[in-house]
C-alpha cells in the first residue's frame, strides 16, 4: 500500500507509521479553507484502516490551533466507518493543555465511537 501523500500548507500533516501505528501531526489551522483537503486526506486514509492495516491510529492535535465543525464531520464519518469493522482498530486524540476547546472537541467524538476512541 502507497504512503499518505502530507499535506503541506496552512494546515499540515506529518504521517508515521510504527510498525502497527500510524502517528498523524495535524499542525496550523483546520478551518473551512483548509477542510477539503483534509477530507480527502482523510478519505485516502479510511481503505487503509478498513483493511486492518493498523492497530492503532493516533491523532496529535497537540499544535493544532483552529478547527471548525466541518472538520469534525470529517473525524465523525471516519469514524462510523471505522467502529462497523469487525475488530476496530483504536483511535487516540492527543489533545493539549493550551487550547482547551480540543478536548471539548473531541469529546462528542468519543461518544460517537466509545469502545475505540481514546482522548489524551
Amino acid at each position: 500500500m502507497t504512503e499518505l501523500r502530507d499535506l503541506r500548507g496552512e494546515l499540515t500533516t506529518r504521517s508515521v507509521v510504527s510498525e502497527e501505528t500510524l502517528s498523524v501531526a495535524l499542525v496550523g489551522c483546520l478551518d473551512m479553507d483548509t477542510t477539503p483537503s483534509f477530507a480527502e486526506f482523510m478519505l485516502d486514509l479510511t481503505p487503509r484502516a478498513l483493511v486492518g492495516a493498523f492497530r492503532e491510529i493516533r491523532f496529535d492535535t497537540a499544535e493544532l490551533y483552529l478547527m471548525s465543525s466541518s472538520a469534525i464531520s470529517c473525524f465523525a464519518n471516519f469514524l462510523k466507518s471505522v467502529k462497523r469493522m469487525e475488530q476496530p482498530c483504536r483511535i487516540t486524540f492527543r489533545t493539549s493543555e493550551v487550547h482547551r476547546w480540543q478536548r471539548r472537541a473531541f469529546e462528542p467524538l468519543q461518544r460517537l465511537a466509545q469502545n475505540v476512541v481514546n482522548i489524551e
